[in-house]
Parts: C-alpha cells; structure tokens; sequence
C-alpha cells in the first residue's frame, strides 16, 4: 500500500486581519507569544514537505481568532478574544479563515487514492499552566483509530533508536 503525506501547519502566523485588529488593541504581546502562533513551526513543516514532496498547506492567521486545528463544535474555536462577537462576525471568520484551510486539507485527503499521512506540524511552549515542559516531538492521534495508534507505536520506537527519547 502507497502511503501519501500531506504536511500542515495550522499555526504558521499570527496574522490579524484589518477589521479584527481592534480585538487585539493592546494585545500585541499575546499576538507574538505562542498563544497567537507555533514559532517556528512553518520553517519545519515546510522543510519537511520539501523533503517528502508532499502537498503543503498553512494557516497563517493567528489561532486567537479561530482555531484551524478544531472541530466546528469545541469549546475553544474561538478564543477569549474572538468568543464575544456575534454570530454573523463569526461565521465570518469561519467562512474566510477556517472552512478555506480545513476544506481544502480534508477534500484533498478524501480524494487520495492513496492512504495518507497527514503531518500537522506544531511547536510546543517551553512552559503550560505553569508547569515546565521538555517536548521536541509529539505524536497526536485518535486512539479509537487502530492504524493511528499503530503507526505512532511504530514511529516512537524508530526515534527511540535515533534520539535521546524521554517518554
């Protein structure tokens, strides 16, 4: 079976769009931090695509105003910034920023021929909730999905024979 990769980075930029910018008056710094974006993330996910010719795909405005990396129906869509607008302002959101990137990225996928590996590539803050992290590399899948769950079980045992790996 031919596996095709399709490299995303959902989290590339923290563009704020004109008729939003008063959302974020003030709020320059949470725009640069990694609240507003993935540092980073889009020189690797465009290395990497490179490297794989894989199709690739971003999103390059700021997740503080609608979340590309969510279902329609979560809780954090749409950020303490963005949750007060109204409906007609949020669909507006939804049709210009989330449903371009997430539509163009699953009708690809559901068009393959070929099963496909979708690399979502994401940087991690050093510190959440307080807490000190040590993430270079995180594996993130549906566990309910078998192929999922087997093909990251394989992959984290490939690193661990590359890297100084800590679980």
């Amino acid at each position: 079976m031919k596996l095709r990769p399709v490299v995303t980075c959902e989290h590339a930029g923290n563009i704020v769009p004109l008729n939003y910018a008063h959302l974020f008056h003030g709020k320059e710094d949470i725009l640069q931090s990694h609240r507003g974006w993935d540092p980073g993330a889009v020189d690797v996910a465009s290395a990497l695509s490179k490297e794989l010719l894989a199709p690739f795909f971003i999103c390059e405005t700021t997740r503080l105003l609608v979340e590309p990396n969510r279902s329609l129906h979560s809780e954090s869509l749409f950020s303490e910034y963005s949750q007060g607008l109204t409906e007609t302002e949020k669909d507006h959101l939804l049709q210009n920023y989330y449903h371009p990137h997430r539509t163009t990225v699953e009708q690809l996928i559901r068009n393959s021929k070929d099963a496909t590996l979708h690399l979502s590539i994401h940087t991690f803050t050093p510190e959440w909730d307080g807490l000190r992290r040590i993430v270079d590399l995180g594996l993130l899948f549906d566990p309910e999905r078998k192929n999922e769950t087997k093909f990251c079980e394989d992959f984290r045992n490939k690193l661990k024979k590359f890297a100084d790996y800590k679980h």
